[in-house]
């Protein structure tokens, strides 16, 4: 679980054999993550209790997750207030 401090980092599922998870902070304005799918694994994002994150016109619930397996997708999350997540950059297969 990425936090505050870590804000800016590109996160990988490099190397990575059976999946791996990332679980958001609390959403905070600015606060931002890029997540990037290098192996052929899925990659699953989700939102802290009460958050949500939206991809163009599809959003999750509340906590909800975003996933990927697909080499080269990568997406860019920028918390816009205390409770949304929105994709600034959305690139290759993003299942919301």
């Amino acid at each position: 679980t990425p936090g505050a401090a870590e804000a800016r980092d590109v996160y990988t599922n490099e190397g990575d054999l059976d999946g791996s998870a990332i679980t958001l902070p609390a959403a905070s304005a600015g606060l931002n993550y890029g997540i990037y799918v290098q192996a052929a694994q899925t990659i699953t994002v989700t939102a802290a209790a009460g958050d949500t994150i939206r991809i163009a016109g599809l959003v999750t619930a509340a906590a909800g997750s975003v996933t990927s397996n697909v080499v080269g997708s990568y997406l860019h999350l920028l918390a816009i207030n205390e409770t949304e997540w929105v994709a600034t950059n959305a690139i290759g297969t993003w299942v919301v």
